[in-house]
Protein backbone atom coordinates (compact mmCIF):
# COMPACT_ATOMS: atom_id res chain seq x y z
CA UNK A 1 0.00 0.00 0.00
CA UNK A 2 1.18 3.45 -0.93
CA UNK A 3 0.57 6.90 0.86
CA UNK A 4 -0.01 8.38 -2.63
CA UNK A 5 0.38 8.08 -6.38
CA UNK A 6 1.94 10.63 -8.12
CA UNK A 7 1.07 11.04 -11.41
CA UNK A 8 3.02 12.54 -14.29
CA UNK A 9 2.37 13.38 -18.02
CA UNK A 10 5.84 11.64 -18.86
CA UNK A 11 8.76 9.29 -17.66
CA UNK A 12 11.43 12.17 -17.55
CA UNK A 13 8.93 14.20 -15.66
CA UNK A 14 8.58 11.79 -13.28
CA UNK A 15 11.78 11.04 -13.06
CA UNK A 16 12.61 14.80 -12.10
CA UNK A 17 9.68 14.43 -9.70
CA UNK A 18 10.58 11.18 -7.92
CA UNK A 19 14.58 12.43 -7.28
CA UNK A 20 13.59 15.40 -5.79
CA UNK A 21 11.37 13.27 -3.50
CA UNK A 22 14.19 10.94 -2.93
CA UNK A 23 14.32 7.59 -5.06
CA UNK A 24 14.39 4.35 -2.87
CA UNK A 25 13.54 1.68 -6.26
CA UNK A 26 12.76 2.13 -9.94
CA UNK A 27 10.64 -0.60 -11.00
CA UNK A 28 8.67 -1.18 -14.77
CA UNK A 29 5.99 2.01 -15.04
CA UNK A 30 7.12 3.48 -11.49
CA UNK A 31 9.68 4.82 -9.09
CA UNK A 32 9.03 4.09 -4.87
CA UNK A 33 10.12 7.49 -3.11
CA UNK A 34 11.46 7.92 0.01
CA UNK A 35 7.88 9.53 1.72
CA UNK A 36 6.39 5.81 0.90
CA UNK A 37 4.69 7.91 -2.57
CA UNK A 38 5.32 6.10 -5.91
CA UNK A 39 5.29 8.50 -9.03
CA UNK A 40 4.08 7.05 -12.30
CA UNK A 41 3.39 8.85 -15.23
CA UNK A 42 0.84 9.20 -18.50
CA UNK A 43 3.07 8.81 -21.29
CA UNK A 44 1.37 11.71 -22.86
CA UNK A 45 -2.17 10.81 -23.02
CA UNK A 46 -3.41 6.92 -21.92
CA UNK A 47 -6.90 7.32 -22.69
CA UNK A 48 -8.97 9.30 -25.03
CA UNK A 49 -12.51 10.03 -25.56
CA UNK A 50 -14.10 7.44 -28.60
CA UNK A 51 -14.31 9.30 -32.27
CA UNK A 52 -18.28 10.05 -33.31
CA UNK A 53 -18.27 6.41 -35.39
CA UNK A 54 -17.60 4.58 -32.32
CA UNK A 55 -21.19 5.60 -31.15
CA UNK A 56 -24.04 3.51 -33.78
CA UNK A 57 -25.87 6.52 -33.89
CA UNK A 58 -22.98 8.29 -35.34
CA UNK A 59 -21.30 5.89 -37.50
CA UNK A 60 -23.10 7.65 -40.49
CA UNK A 61 -22.39 11.05 -40.73
CA UNK A 62 -25.98 13.13 -41.40
CA UNK A 63 -26.86 16.94 -40.60
CA UNK A 64 -29.84 16.15 -38.24
CA UNK A 65 -27.02 14.24 -35.74
CA UNK A 66 -24.97 17.05 -35.60
CA UNK A 67 -23.31 18.08 -33.12
CA UNK A 68 -22.21 15.02 -32.26
CA UNK A 69 -22.70 15.09 -28.14
CA UNK A 70 -23.47 11.71 -26.97
CA UNK A 71 -25.18 10.95 -24.04
CA UNK A 72 -22.58 9.78 -22.15
CA UNK A 73 -19.12 10.76 -23.49
CA UNK A 74 -17.08 6.79 -23.60
CA UNK A 75 -13.33 6.03 -23.71
CA UNK A 76 -10.75 4.06 -24.92
CA UNK A 77 -7.43 2.96 -23.68
CA UNK A 78 -4.69 4.02 -26.14
CA UNK A 79 -3.68 0.24 -27.53
CA UNK A 80 0.10 1.28 -27.69
CA UNK A 81 -0.20 2.44 -23.91
CA UNK A 82 -2.07 -0.40 -22.70
CA UNK A 83 0.63 -1.90 -19.94
CA UNK A 84 1.08 1.38 -18.57
CA UNK A 85 -2.44 1.85 -18.41
CA UNK A 86 -2.81 -0.97 -16.24
CA UNK A 87 0.56 -0.42 -14.14
CA UNK A 88 -0.94 2.86 -13.15
CA UNK A 89 -4.62 1.79 -12.86
CA UNK A 90 -3.03 -0.81 -10.17
CA UNK A 91 -1.05 1.63 -8.67
CA UNK A 92 -4.00 3.84 -7.59
CA UNK A 93 -5.95 0.26 -5.82
CA UNK A 94 -2.96 0.40 -3.86
CA UNK A 95 -2.69 3.66 -2.79
CA UNK A 96 -4.96 6.51 -0.31
CA UNK A 97 -4.38 9.36 -2.64
CA UNK A 98 -3.26 10.74 -5.41
CA UNK A 99 -1.36 13.37 -7.07
CA UNK A 100 -1.89 15.06 -10.92
CA UNK A 101 1.43 16.35 -11.88
CA UNK A 102 0.43 16.60 -15.44
CA UNK A 103 0.05 18.98 -18.00
CA UNK A 104 -3.40 21.25 -17.60
CA UNK A 105 -4.45 20.33 -20.71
Amino acid sequence: MYNRVIIAEKPDMGENIAKALGIVSKKRGHIVVQNGDVVTWAIGHLVHLKTPDAYPEYKEWKWETLPVIPQTMETVVDPKKIDQFKIVKELLAQSKECILATDPV
